[in-house]
């Protein structure tokens, strides 16, 4: 073996690339969570595509056990219950959550992520709709397609058309969290609470707000099909767990 192919094959070699891999890849994304922007996606190879899936597959993942682990604690001291997700067969489970979920998903919560009426009109009325039930999500409709009405008479004037986006963009970090916030909410749905419990909700739903931050910018960084990947491979090891512990 070449003394250069050598040297870079040791393990110490090895060791030193990953770290910095590593540190590369969480200086970028603490620098987007530091100011989320609504930029074009960098255009990446399939390498540093799937390189980019499994180092915040891996992130998230350490990162869940521990918050998860502190959730499920307190959500068992509470006497909370999660709600059985795996009454169908094992390929229902598999194809259901962790395929047609985490594509679902994607396409509601982060294909927008760019534009201003899907963010503010459109995902808060999924989540009225999904933790509400249908009346509230009847109201919510109603003032909504209000809304939308009078925004889009008032869009007609085209001074007043480039100042709203100019004001999306300005206010982008704040809609981007607002997303990453709604996302977890709407994963209430897995519990069952009584009474005062409710007041755990947003505890509970905790890791799920965290990983929408990670989807979130895999979404701005790479393109939504990053996204439903990690979506996918976290809702499958789920699963996976599930069906073992069951």
């Amino acid at each position: 073996m070449p003394a250069k192919l050598h040297s870079i094959l040791t393990p110490s070699a090895v060791i030193d690339r990953m770290a910095a891999y590593c540190a590369r890849e969480l200086r970028e994304f603490a620098a987007f969570l530091a100011r989320p922007r609504r930029a074009k996606h960098v255009r990446s190879t399939t390498r540093e595509f799937v390189n980019r899936v499994a180092f915040f597959f891996l992130a998230t993942l350490l990162v869940n056990l521990t918050v998860s682990l502190l959730v499920n604690l307190i959500a068992s001291g509470a006497g909370i219950q999660r709600k059985n997700i795996l009454e169908a067969g094992i390929f229902m489970n598999v194809a259901g959550i962790a395929v047609l979920v985490p594509v679902i998903e994607e396409l509601v919560f982060r294909a927008g992520l760019r534009t201003a009426v899907w963010n503010l009109l459109v995902i808060p009325l999924f989540v009225l709709a999904m933790v509400g039930g249908l009346a509230v999500f009847a109201c919510a409709a109603a003032i909504l397609v209000a809304i939308v009405a009078v925004m889009a008479w008032r869009a007609r004037n085209a001074g007043l058309k480039r100042k709203m986006a100019r004001d999306f963009i300005r206010n982008y970090p704040r809609i981007f969290f607002l997303n990453c916030f709604l996302f977890g909410i709407v994963h209430v749905t897995n519990f069952e609470f009584v009474g005062t419990q409710a007041a755990l909700a947003f505890i509970l739903v905790l890791p799920m707000t965290l990983g929408a931050t990670v989807l979130g910018y895999l979404r701005m960084r790479d393109g939504l099909g990053s996204s439903i990947y990690l979506h996918g491979l976290n809702n499958l090891l789920a699963v996976g767990l599930l069906l073992a512990m069951r």
